[in-house]
């Protein structure tokens, strides 16, 4: 499509610019302030692995596991125990889309 006439004569930069066409190099630096925070290698070896989707039955089974171990650390036996992979904004806005959910006490 790029070696096209139509798109050489239409477009408006027909060639990448050499900013997009260079490797990223960034360099190592220590971070001190209170965040973020350098990666210890171990972190860093394990983003290596693959990547698991928020569909796949592995993440299903770990929000499964999670959910029971809030019911323990909360005790509770209320099943709409929830863990929200958001912000405690995130957080806000769930609990006040359902209103007639109690956060503190089961009914």
């Amino acid at each position: 499509m790029e070696d096209s006439p139509t798109w050489r004569r239409c477009a408006v930069c027909p060639e990448p610019p050499g900013e997009i066409l260079r490797p990223v190099s960034l360099p190592v630096k220590t971070l001190t302030g209170p965040g973020p925070s350098n990666c210890s290698d171990r972190v860093l070896r394990s983003l290596e692995q693959q990547v698991l989707g928020h569909l796949h039955p592995e993440i299903c089974q770990l929000m499964d596991d999670i959910k029971a171990g809030l019911r323990y650390a909360f005790q509770t036996r209320n099943r709409l125990t929830l863990a929200l992979s958001t912000s405690g904004h995130g957080g806000m806005e769930c609990r006040r889309g359902a209103p007639r959910f109690s956060t503190m006490h089961e009914e």
